[in-house]
């Protein structure tokens, strides 16, 4: 299957309000009073650039329309289309980013020691207790 097919079998897939949320949670903001069934945000910084997200899944353009979506988005955020439509996948999961700064992992070799070290220090981090908490919360105004 080529690669093109594949992120049309994830676009495909992607839940429309899921990526309204997402567009929101990137400050996107919607513009009112559009007719028909679809969200149409606006960037906060660069006012002509548009996502126009449909709201229907089962409609005949809803998968070129939502690869539209993630080429925008993609381009926006600086980031590989695959990795946009990841998250889109998955909206209300968390994510780990975990970076190694080395040669390997430049070239993008990972030796199965280091792999499994990695893999070791993400879940001791998961799993460490939080810690302690100030008596002043950041959330709580002063």
């Amino acid at each position: 299957m080529s690669i093109d097919q594949q992120r049309r079998n994830l676009a495909r897939q992607l839940c429309p309000l899921a990526v309204r949320q997402y567009a929101e949670s990137r400050q996107s903001t919607p513009i009112e009073g559009v007719r028909g069934r679809f969200w149409l945000f606006r960037h906060p910084d660069q006012q002509l650039r548009q996502l126009q997200i449909p709201m229907d899944a089962d409609d005949a353009g809803f998968t070129d329309a939502m690869l539209d979506v993630v080429q925008r988005l993609a381009e926006l955020e600086r980031r590989p289309i695959d990795a946009v439509l990841a998250d889109l996948q998955w909206p209300d999961a968390d994510v780990l980013r975990i970076r190694i700064a080395s040669r390997d992992a430049e070239s993008g070799q990972l030796s199965l020691t280091t792999d499994v070290m990695l893999r070791e220090g993400a879940r001791r981090a998961l799993l460490a207790p939080p810690a302690p908490s100030s008596t002043k919360s950041r959330c709580t105004p002063a």
